[in-house]
């Protein structure tokens, strides 16, 4: 599941807390309880964090939370695979916003968000699994790993980082081959130094094909 967080300002987000997470989880995500309390004050919080999240999906009521496992409809297996990579893309564009603000020190959202084939966090074209970091063309996918490399060159992290990265600065020419090692050398330095500052692994790009058969990207 994408990471949500909060923050003020230009301040990084926060991961919300295990009774934030508790209270989501149990459909407390309007104001609600004793006034005054901390209880009310924490759904009201809530619900100031998640209304746009909702909003962007075009869901403006929140009431009726949690959905009841019978009141769930049944999903054929395309539209499922199509959930699943939808929530794997929301993993790694989050992912990626967080470990660059840890390993570079700078709250740079925006500009990190021009390495996606879409500005978007949530609510993904399905089109974009085919497209970005998930084409098939190398050179389709070359400006998306060029814009990622931008990053990693002002990351400060435990790990190496691969001399592809540093050598792609100002460079024009590239061959198929050269640009699968780039890729190669990206992915190994995002998986590692995300690993090194989170201690878990990355969630990386997939690909959702025509038929719906799923792939890694790397």
């Amino acid at each position: 599941m994408f990471h949500l967080g909060y923050g003020d300002g230009d301040e990084p987000h926060a991961l919300l807390t295990t009774q934030q997470w508790q209270d989501i989880v149990q459909g407390k995500i309007t104001k609600q309880g004793k006034a005054g309390s901390h209880a009310q004050a924490r759904s009201a919080s809530l619900e100031e964090l998640l209304r746009p999240a909702f909003s962007a999906c075009s869901m403006d009521d929140l009431t009726g939370f949690p959905v009841l496992p019978d009141a769930v409809p049944l999903l054929d297996v395309n539209r499922t695979k199509e959930l699943l990579w939808e929530l794997a893309e929301m993993n790694f564009r989050y992912e990626f916003l967080a470990l660059d603000v840890r390993a570079s020190g700078l709250n740079q959202p925006d500009e990190c968000q021009t390495c996606f084939m879409s500005p978007r966090l949530i609510g993904m074209d399905f089109n974009e699994s085919q497209r970005g970091f998930a084409a098939l063309e190398t050179d389709e996918c070359l400006p998306y790993l060029l814009c990622m490399a931008g990053f990693m060159r002002d990351w400060s992290v435990p790990c190496e980082r691969p001399k592809e990265i540093d050598n792609a600065k100002g460079r024009t020419q590239w061959s198929a081959d050269s640009i699968h090692g780039f890729e190669s050398a990206i992915t190994k330095y995002y998986t590692e130094s995300f690993y090194e500052l989170f201690g878990h692994a990355a969630v990386v790009p997939m690909r959702l094909d025509s038929f719906h058969t799923f792939s890694s990207v790397v």
